[in-house]
């Protein structure tokens, strides 16, 4: 299982709207409202990489998002996939 966070900058009027939007995708596990910045952090949960990338492709592209960073979490000790190839 392989972990993405992702930090959203979204319209304050929707941000309510938005966060449930984002927490009906399957993939999503987690969503908080931030202060500052970032209005949302997310983190998606899915089996591959490009789950990762599915799931993060459809709250970049949401109506109300004005910008995004994902940051790819893994444990230390856990043997780094190789990108790509799954």
């Amino acid at each position: 299982m392989f972990d993405m966070y992702v930090l959203v900058i979204c319209d304050l009027r929707s941000s309510f709207l938005i966060a449930s939007k984002i927490q009906s995708i399957e993939e999503v596990s987690e969503v908080y409202s931030l202060y500052g910045v970032y209005n949302l952090l997310v983190k998606i949960s899915a089996p591959s990489c490009k789950d990762l990338e599915y799931a993060y492709h459809k709250i970049r592209y949401m109506e109300g998002i004005g910008s995004t960073l994902c940051l790819i979490g893994q444990s230390p000790w856990q043997k780094l996939p190789n990108i790509g190839k799954d």
